[in-house]
């Protein structure tokens, strides 16, 4: 990571793994880095006395020439959805990340339009 300048700020290590199983998917992330960075969503669990944070939107995928509607910005102005540019068709998915932190290393596990419910994910994470 660095600054706008160039100058590194902190190098770090990661590792992506994509699991799948009957054509549903789970994409675990493995991170090392030393840089405090808040955690998003709610608590809703402990893993070796670690807290498991899951957060869990809707994110509509637009090209990225698209221009937003009055419908979309109402949306994203109360958080209905989360807009992501830079795909070549227009797509709505519920988007659900469960992570926590042990140290300096770095979890997540993340599915999008998946099967599996937060309880299932917390489960994959125990494991």
């Amino acid at each position: 990571m660095g600054d706008d300048a160039g100058n590194i700020a902190e190098r770090f290590k990661s590792l992506d793994f994509t699991y799948e199983k009957s054509g549903d998917e789970v994409y675990l992330s493995q991170e090392r880095y030393k840089t405090h960075v808040d955690s998003q969503g709610q608590i809703v669990g402990k893993i070796k006395g670690k807290d498991l944070y899951y957060y869990s939107y809707r994110n509509k995928f637009v090209p990225g020439d698209y221009e937003l509607t009055e419908e979309d910005k109402q949306a994203e102005e109360s958080g209905e959805l989360v807009f992501s540019y830079g795909t070549d068709e227009v797509e709505i998915m519920t988007v659900q990340t469960l992570s926590w932190s042990d140290g300096d290393m770095h979890y997540s596990l993340m599915q999008m339009d998946g099967k599996l419910s937060r309880e299932e994910l917390i489960r994959m994470a125990e494991e």
